[in-house]
């Protein structure tokens, strides 16, 4: 049985689209959807509500909201509890069309050693969605990326063209590293083995830890090119908002604290050039220089702490 868990964070009427796309897709497979909402100040809206009931939802309300992965966990806890072998784990502004979610869940059946497979994910425009991951983020590789928009490119290139993947190179499935977070499904064993999501970060950099985390207990991940869902909100925004940008950087240096085992001085450099980048960005907006010393704060707290 698949378990569907979509966490819903006050967009409402994208929660409502996103079920019930699942709804319209008639699945063949027994399945049961979870609809987690991560603390949402605004009330649900009626017509979301009559969905629920009609399609036999579960709602499970969290009392807060502490990120991405402590969301789902919430979600994913009862789909284990339910008996569900495999949880499709999905932003709220997914729309699903045609066999995606079987197509998946077939072949997490059919291939034991895969323990995540990933969706091909397009913008409403048609076009492919920035995919990455085609090896794994190193210390390195975080150095690298950064090169990539210097006069120094030439450098990152042959990481770049390894990292990043292009939709020449997905004609058929691919054995990557990670998938993107909006949308993946994973097999109950490996979800059991790593012991849930990793709530150490409340966004950002959820793809390098659970590749990370598949790479320790032994499972492959892959991307399958001919599964396709659509990302409505995807494109990646022109100005990271201060906050968000936080996030980040607080999510980068636990991930290379944890995952990459970065000691402090590999790490400093890195935390630097975002320091420098943050700075830049309170030149032009306000924002940032409104939250600078919530910026220092926190990231000194990650960065230093233990």
């Amino acid at each position: 049985m698949i378990g569907i868990v979509i966490l819903n964070y006050i967009t409402w009427n994208e929660t409502f689209n996103c079920l019930k796309s699942i709804s319209e897709l008639n699945l063949n497979e027994p399945y049961i959807t979870y609809l987690v909402d991560n603390g949402s100040s605004e009330k649900m809206t009626k017509e979301l509500h009559s969905l629920l009931e009609k399609e036999k939802v579960v709602f499970i309300s969290a009392e807060e909201n502490k990120g991405y992965a402590s969301g789902n966990n919430l979600g994913i806890r009862k789909a284990l509890e339910d008996g569900c072998d495999a949880i499709l784990v999905s932003n709220n502004d997914i729309i699903f069309e045609g066999k995606t979610i079987e197509t998946l869940y077939a072949y997490l059946k059919k291939n034991c050693e895969v323990g995540i497979v990933g969706p091909k994910v397009v913008l409403t425009d048609g076009k492919m969605q920035q995919t990455n991951l085609g090896c794994k983020m190193t210390l390195k590789g975080k150095y690298l990326y950064i090169l990539r928009k210097t006069p120094f490119r030439k450098m990152s290139r042959n990481f770049f063209e390894k990292f990043r993947i292009s939709e020449d190179g997905l004609k058929t499935h691919r054995k990557v590293f990670g998938v993107s977070g909006c949308c993946f499904m994973i097999r109950r064993e490996a979800i059991e083995k790593i012991g849930l999501l990793d709530e150490g970060t409340f966004l950002y950099e959820e793809e390098n830890i659970l590749g990370c985390q598949m790479e320790q207990v032994g499972y492959d991940v892959y991307l399958l090119p001919e599964v396709i869902v659509v990302h409505k909100h995807g494109q990646t925004s022109k100005h990271m908002r201060a906050v968000s940008f936080t996030y980040f950087v607080e999510s980068e240096i636990y991930y290379c604290r944890k995952y990459l085992e970065g000691a402090i001085i590999e790490i400093l450099p890195l935390y630097l050039i975002r320091m420098g980048q943050y700075l830049k960005r309170c030149v032009q907006e306000k924002e940032y220089r409104d939250n600078m010393l919530n910026f220092i704060s926190k990231t000194n707290r990650k960065m230093w702490g233990k």
